[in-house]
């Protein structure tokens, strides 16, 4: 019978690099054989080199990750808000970069985070060099000392999370932070089809799974049924500011000669979009009572003013360069304009909902997660500047169209975003910590079949 014929040319990681990779991993893995384990149950309740008071067992986290920002040896966040070291009692982290080695590659950070720096100058022997780093540094007297991985991307980090879970029989969490349906593999490294055969052939070997956003959290369970544990983790938001709004100061009673207030905010330089709010709701400028305020500053404002001269709206646009002037007027608002598509103007969004201000934004992944549009935001395509100027004209002349995307964004932001930093913690803990008792109870499961 004939064979089917393979056509290599389509990916671009040699035969050699990958029986290579296989072949160390595997001598990785032997050269350890003789490491004493210990059930999961015993490990959990060992002493930890860090003395904690807790009413609760004390857990030792690894983490498996490519992002550059945990090299900071001041904080080590894994959300952008809390330092981990404030929410686990113990924690390895195992950075993952392309490049020549540092001079100190493990490094105690903090009286209970190690931070380990992993190094290749070839990307496929990354998982190699972490699975030794672990076996070097990470086996004690009483066996391998985390409880729990976790590995921050579906890459080199997942595969070096499963293989050690495997071998030291420990409990895995993948952490998808990025949208793989539109994936954007970690700069450091260059994309390759063998790094997204390694992402899908992965992902369902994970029994507990964290996504960013509903939308794929929605889609693993479609895709992936047999996984059991598949949640979005907690986000949170310190908008205490924001609930101040009730005694902040208004826009319209320093601006009085407006009405209507549309809002940009930003840095204002030459990545900003501000330049295509204006051009969008130029129109509406031509009314007296409707002004444009920009909240920021640059070197870009003064194009902006010669801009709103030859335009002639000038005694219509305004702009406040006090930092604070944001928390402070944000509320008072009637529409805020969010031309970016980045992670920052992400934030933004999210503030104005939970400001109650309507806003209009181009569709990011995030956005459309959150947010409907025409029930809880107006949103439009990146660089559409005419349905911009669309959408903020309809909000002008539609006061209950405004009224209804007031309550509905900022009850969508108030119940699923985090406010209590406290409680955020506990919720973040919980939901890592709960790849353990998925462990568990397959553990039990397999035991009860064996027996039976």
């Amino acid at each position: 019978m004939k064979q089917k014929s393979h056509d290599l040319s389509k990916y671009d990681v040699s035969d050699r690099a990958r029986s290579a990779l296989n072949t160390a991993l595997s001598e990785e893995l032997s050269g350890t054989s003789n490491t004493a384990h210990v059930p999961i149950a015993e490990a959990r309740h060992g002493q930890t080199q860090v003395a904690i008071e807790s009413d609760r067992d004390t857990t030792r986290l690894l983490v498996i990750s490519q992002e550059l920002t945990l090299l900071n040896q001041t904080t080590q966040s894994l959300d952008g808000y809390v330092n981990i070291a404030d929410v686990f009692d113990e924690v390895h982290i195992m950075v993952l970069q392309q490049g020549l080695p540092p001079r100190n590659p493990v490094l105690r950070v903090a009286s209970n985070v190690w931070l380990y720096v992993v190094t290749s100058e070839v990307a496929w022997q990354l998982p190699i060099r972490a699975l030794r780093t672990i076996a070097e540094q990470m086996i004690f007297a009483e066996g391998f000392r985390p409880d729990l991985i976790v590995a921050r991307d579906s890459y080199e980090s997942a595969l070096v999370a499963y293989v050690a879970g495997r071998h030291y029989t420990r409990p895995t969490q993948l952490h998808i932070m990025d949208d793989l349906l539109r994936p954007v593999l970690p700069p450091a490294l260059p994309p390759s089809r063998f790094r997204r055969f390694i992402s899908w052939y992965l992902i369902p070997h994970f029994a507990s799974i964290r996504v960013a956003t509903d939308s794929m959290r929605s889609w693993l369970l479609q895709k992936y049924p047999q996984i059991p544990d598949v949640r979005m983790l907690p986000r949170f938001h310190n908008y205490a500011q924001l609930q101040l709004q009730s005694t902040a100061r208004s826009v319209k009673s320093t601006y009085r000669q407006f009405g209507f207030v549309i809002a940009y905010c930003g840095v204002l330089d030459s990545n900003a979009k501000a330049y295509q709010v204006m051009d969008a709701v130029r129109g509406l400028l031509r009314s007296p009572t409707i002004g444009l305020i920009f909240f920021g500053d640059g070197p870009a404002r003064r194009e902006l003013e010669k801009r709103a001269q030859i335009l002639g709206v000038s005694s219509q646009i305004a702009f406040e360069t006090d930092p604070e002037a944001v928390t402070q007027y944000l509320a008072s608002v009637d529409v805020l304009v969010v031309p970016e598509d980045t992670a920052a103007a992400d934030e933004l969004v999210i503030m104005g909902a939970f400001a109650e201000v309507p806003v209009v934004a181009t569709l990011t992944t995030l956005r459309s997660d959150f947010f409907v549009h025409g029930e809880s935001m107006l949103l439009c395509g990146v660089g559409d500047t005419m349905m911009m100027g669309t959408l903020v004209n309809q909000l002008v002349n539609d006061r209950g169209l405004r009224e209804t995307l007031r309550v509905v964004a900022h009850a969508i932001v108030s119940e699923r975003l985090h406010e209590d930093s406290d409680i955020y913690r506990l919720a973040y803990r919980d939901s890592v910590e709960a790849a353990l008792f998925i462990h568990d109870t397959k553990t039990a499961d397999s035991t009860d079949v064996t027996t039976e």
